[in-house]
């Protein structure tokens, strides 16, 4: 995890190569390799763990949190490498772009908290996702672009996303 903290890309390439390693280890928080590499924001590091055979992508912390959720939370337009971090995630195959949070908010709500609209356009692809299941507080995304009061957002969600509103 040090390998992280300081940006030592070979010696975490070679630690990946040891069978022994496991690319999965958390820390105290719950946090893997892969969650610190979102943290830091460090999208080398990203898709060399994405590479990993092993790698769980959908592996949680201890708030419920997957790598894409923590991205979709703290990677808003202005980090350097959001671009790059959410596109390397949304790629890998085994990706569940639907996941929820502890609180039960998706990707796709933190990307309308946040007016992230690379993020949002990235998750239109994925047919689980939806724009009207709400968290524990029973805020859906459609109603967080509401109250965020993005009519932009909001539009653009029922115009492409599947949606099933009562």
């Amino acid at each position: 995890m040090v390998a992280m903290e300081y940006r030592q890309h070979e010696i975490l390439q070679s630690l990946l190569c040891d069978p022994h390693t496991n690319v999965n280890v958390a820390d105290k928080s719950g946090h893997t390799l892969l969650h610190l590499a979102v943290i830091y924001d460090d999208v080398t590091a990203v898709e060399i763990l994405l590479k990993h055979k092993n790698v769980n992508i959908n592996a949680r912390d201890s708030n419920g949190d997957t790598a894409l959720l923590l991205a979709a939370k703290i990677h808003g337009c202005d980090q350097p490498n959001s671009n790059r971090i959410l596109d390397s995630l949304l790629s890998h195959k085994d990706i569940r772009a639907e996941s929820l949070d502890y609180s039960g908010r998706s990707a796709l709500w933190h990307a309308v908290n946040t007016c992230n609209w690379q993020l949002l356009c990235l998750l239109a692809k994925f047919p689980r996702v939806q724009t009207n299941v709400p968290d524990h507080q029973g805020v859906s995304p459609l109603a967080r672009a509401v109250i965020r009061r993005r009519l932009d957002i909001f539009n653009w969600l029922l115009a492409t996303l599947p949606r099933d509103i009562a």
